[in-house]
């Protein structure tokens, strides 16, 4: 790892370590919330597809999405 990665990931722990925390937050964070989030945002990809996107992109993309949460029990 290099040693701008070692920095980045520092900040990026500090950050966390830091952050609030409660149930609110926690439920955004869910397999269920991200999956609406991003179900949200292929759909608006789809929007601009054949003008700024290929479909077939998009497509692919929203297949890996699916395929990463599926089976996913809490994040």
């Amino acid at each position: 790892m290099t040693a701008a990665v070692r920095q980045v990931a520092r900040i990026l722990a500090t950050a966390h370590a830091s952050a609030p925390r409660g149930p609110q937050i926690s439920e955004q964070g869910s397999r269920d919330a991200l999956r609406r989030r991003w179900a949200d945002n292929i759909e608006q990809a789809r929007l601009a597809s054949g003008h700024l996107l290929d479909p077939a992109a998009i497509a692919e993309i929203e297949r890996l999405a699916w395929q990463f949460l599926a089976g996913r029990g809490p994040l």
